[in-house]
This record gives C-alpha cells, sequence and structure tokens, in this order.
C-alpha cells in the first residue's frame, strides 16, 4: 500500500516549524527544562510513526486583563471566594506592577489522568505558553462562573512551600462554593479539570 501524502501549506509549516522552535527551547533552558525529555522525544516519535500526539482537546478560550495594579491579597479579595488559602499573600505570590496586558487563556481537558508532564507537552504542541499565577488570579477575578463548572488548574512555575511538594494555583469549586487552592505540582491530575494555558500573538 503506497504511503499516504498530505499537502502542507506555507502557513502550516510555519505553525509547526514554531512550535518545533518552541520545544527545543524549553529543552534547552538554562537550570533545566520544563518538559520531560523522554517524554518529548518518545512523543515525536508517535508522529514519526503517525500516531497522533495529542491526547487533550481545546474546551475554552477567553481573554483576561491583567492591570498589573493590585497584590495577591487584593486579588483574593476581589475574587470573593468562599475559601481561599491561608499561605496565598503577597509574600509568597509577589506580583510586579506593570502596564495591563491582554492574555488569551486556553482550557485544554483530557479524557484521562494526566501528569503535570503531559499537560506541558500538549501545551508546548499546542503552541501555547505556561501561565503565571498572577493570570491565576485575575481569571478568577474575571470570570468567577467558570470554576463552579470544573476546576480550573494554572501549571505555572511551582511556587515552593517549606517542608512541601511544590505547588500550583486551583481555581476549584465545590457544587456552589468557590475556592482559591494550591494543588502539588507533582503527580497525576484528575480527568475532570481542565488546564489553563496562554495563547501569545503571533
Amino acid at each position: 500500500m503506497a504511503e499516504k501524502r498530505f499537502s502542507v501549506t506555507g502557513d502550516q509549516y510555519r505553525v509547526c516549524h514554531r512550535r518545533m522552535r518552541e520545544i527545543c527551547r524549553q529543552l534547552d533552558q538554562d537550570g533545566g527544562s520544563p518538559l520531560d525529555p523522554e517524554l518529548v522525544a518518545n512523543e515525536l516519535q508517535k508522529i514519526i510513526e503517525s500516531k497522533s500526539i495529542v491526547d487533550g482537546k481545546i474546551v475554552g478560550t477567553f481573554t483576561i486583563t491583567c492591570e498589573g495594579s493590585h497584590t495577591a491579597s487584593e486579588l483574593k479579595e476581589l475574587g470573593k471566594y468562599n475559601w481561599s488559602n491561608d499561605w496565598i499573600t503577597n509574600e509568597h505570590f509577589p506580583l510586579t506592577k506593570h502596564e495591563p496586558e491582554k492574555r488569551t487563556i486556553e482550557f485544554v481537558k483530557f479524557d484521562h489522568d494526566p501528569s503535570s508532564k503531559e499537560v506541558l507537552a500538549e501545551f508546548a504542541c499546542r503552541g501555547l505558553d505556561r501561565p503565571t499565577y498572577e493570570d491565576a488570579f485575575y481569571f478568577g477575578v474575571q470570570y468567577p462562573d467558570e470554576q463552579r463548572k470544573r476546576s480550573i488548574i494554572f501549571l505555572h512555575e511551582p511556587v515552593m512551600r517549606p517542608y512541601s511538594n511544590p505547588l500550583v494555583v486551583e481555581l476549584g469549586s465545590d457544587v456552589s462554593d468557590r475556592d482559591l487552592g494550591l494543588y502539588y505540582f507533582e503527580g497525576d491530575w484528575c480527568r475532570s479539570f481542565v488546564f489553563a494555558g496562554v495563547r501569545n500573538p503571533a
């Protein structure tokens, strides 16, 4: 049987090339890569063997404005949560003042319980950047009802807490309540969660 061939447009080539460069950039970061190189290599091999690397799907796109004028404590208050983690303070989650910036947030969902490394590999394949915890705080303020539908995980650079595993922000819900919590970066996540990535302008 003849090998199936696909037509490739210039735009499609540029998108693939840009995403491959982003994977290489993340693998070559000083101090270590946020991506598991063995996982990336295995997934790329699946592509070569015509198996799909994309296990997640985009289930929502939102635009937020990071105003750059609030502290973590102020955003926690503005979020009007029913419960919030006491360790989320200005000291542990410092924010630098900056000009307002619009950010495009895309939710990725999986049909299995993914690890953080799998989620980040999916982000890289889709050309998504990791969010910041500032993104999480502003999203909770500007889209309060979204987390009532399912928990939203922001896999930003983890925050280190003494005698604890690395932590990331979770916008969670319990029926009608809204929570601002912290979850362990390591280990597997529940398939009912969605993961917030950032789409930068091309």
